[in-house]
């Protein structure tokens, strides 16, 4: 799958892209992708399983070297890409929200 994350929450927006090879429901990958990019190299510290600390080594790479905060805030988009399509979602108060026309969340 493509992922895409889309930095929107100041101001600034810059994206960064990568692939990820393991099959996974939208809703884990938004969560680990939410946890990796606010816990980075400390996902071990709070006994996260070894799949998050290789997200973030995936991630954080690929960043644009003028990319300051990589925590995702609210506002901040993900999209993901696979043999389904694309869906697209958004990080609010409360989680994700679907920015697709028909919600795709229970794939």
């Amino acid at each position: 799958m493509r992922i895409t994350i889309t930095y929107k929450a100041f101001g600034s927006e810059t994206s960064v892209s990568f692939d990820w090879e393991y099959a996974v429901n939208d809703f884990f990958m938004l969560d680990a992708i939410y946890t990796a990019t606010n816990l980075q190299d400390e996902v071990s510290d709070f006994n996260f399983p070894t799949g998050y600390l290789k997200l973030w080594n995936t991630i954080a790479p690929a960043l644009p070297a003028e990319r300051t905060h990589t925590s995702l805030s609210i506002g901040d988009e993900v999209s993901i890409t696979d043999e389904d399509g694309t869906r697209h979602f958004t990080c609010s108060k409360y989680g994700w929200e679907s920015l697709n026309p028909t919600p795709t969340l229970n794939k």
